[in-house]
């Protein structure tokens, strides 16, 4: 400064003190320093990282062996959802399994956009040195919609459709794309991690360090999209409590067993009449869904709620023993006496040979 008359940094970063559990700054005179090796040893150096960057770190942070804990519960469950989305994009090759934007589903459009707006905020709030801010934003999007969300359906499409089929390949482009970006973003944070997980991508560049921080891209139509997902949200959290009275009160065990019928408002049933009835049947996870014409009233132990009411009941049939869902055309098919008609289908279509085992094991019986 003395030499040019200007400060030779364009940005200050001020931090705070590290304080213990009581709120006092931690120094060695009163022995409650808590070592950084202490913490490695006992959850990992990545635990520290992801720490450091979950605070506010402009204030004085209290923290304790138990903060610790808390940070690798949450490093756990970002660890497992990223493999649970690479162990099921093991053949897919995006330079030709990528399904174009037109031929994507809307809760795959919804997905990326979602991803987009996670680009967005974090690529902002690194700017400013807001880490706190950039791991609220992608851990929330992990967990929430994510593996709360988008991958709990999709075991029904990635492990039950054929390999090469097309709503396979469409939910194997999101988990890929996700994978991709989030692997940037978290990089700085956990870097170690992320280069473990860079090698599966097989991506032009050798190390995620090497790679760019995604951008945000525009997508038409966005602002409509996330406000009819925002409603669809709502109606499942619906759903989801009527699920769990039933639940509660014996009626059905896992979600697979309950059959739904939505006694909706004229807003609603647009909303759902948009999506599917199948759609909106693999999104709840139930084995059954069905609209009522809008007007028909609701039964007395239907659940009522803003936009109408919903009855929860046991779905008639069987339990698929492939898709593990309850359906009335078990055994439909001769070759395939434990399979649904939709089981069956695919495996007949995909596997020959499984067709011959099934008939001679019926033979043989």
């Amino acid at each position: 400064m003395a030499v040019n008359g200007v400060a030779p940094y364009k940005n200050v970063l001020s931090q705070g003190f590290t304080l213990d559990s009581k709120g006092q700054k931690m120094s060695k005179s009163l022995g409650n320093v808590i070592a950084p090796e202490k913490v490695e040893k006992q959850y990992g150096a990545e635990i520290v990282r992801l720490w450091v960057a979950s605070v506010d770190s402009s204030s004085d942070v209290r923290v304790s062996m138990d903060n610790f804990a808390q940070t690798s519960e949450a490093y756990r469950k970002i660890r497992n959802t990223m493999r649970f989305m690479l162990a099921n994009t093991t053949d897919f090759d995006a330079a030709k399994d990528t399904v174009a934007w037109d031929d994507l589903s809307d809760v795959d459009h919804y997905m990326l956009v979602r991803l987009n707006q996670v680009i967005r905020e974090a690529h902002a709030d690194y700017l400013k040195y807001d880490f706190s801010s950039v791991e609220k934003v992608i851990s929330a999007y992990l967990v929430n919609d994510l593996s709360a969300f988008y991958l709990d359906f999709a075991k029904d499409v990635v492990y039950i459709e054929a390999a090469d089929s097309l709503q396979r390949r469409q939910m194997q482009t999101v988990m890929y794309q996700a994978l991709v970006a989030l692997t940037q973003m978290l990089t700085p944070i956990l870097p170690h991690t992320m280069e473990e997980i860079w090698p599966f991508l097989n991506r032009k560049e050798d190390y995620a360090f090497l790679s760019d921080m995604p951008q945000a891209k525009t997508i038409d139509g966005e602002k409509d999209i996330l406000q009819r997902w925002h409603a669809f949200m709502e109606f499942r959290s619906e759903v989801a409590k009527a699920l769990e009275e039933a639940r509660d009160a014996k009626l059905i065990g896992k979600s697979m067993e309950a059959k739904v019928t939505v006694y909706p408002t004229q807003e609603l049933a647009d909303l759902l009449g948009s999506l599917g009835d199948s759609n909106v049947m693999q999104m709840l996870i139930v084995s059954g869904f069905k609209q009522a014409a809008v007007g028909t009233a609701a039964p007395a132990d239907a659940l009522d709620f803003k936009d109408g009411a919903v009855l929860v009941e046991h779905a008639d049939g069987d339990v698929c023993e492939r898709c593990r869902m309850t359906r009335t055309d078990v055994g439909t098919d001769d070759a395939f006496p434990t399979l649904c008609a939709r089981c069956a289908a695919i495996v007949r279509a995909n596997y020959p040979e499984a067709v011959t085992e099934g008939l001679e094991s019926k033979q043989a019986k």
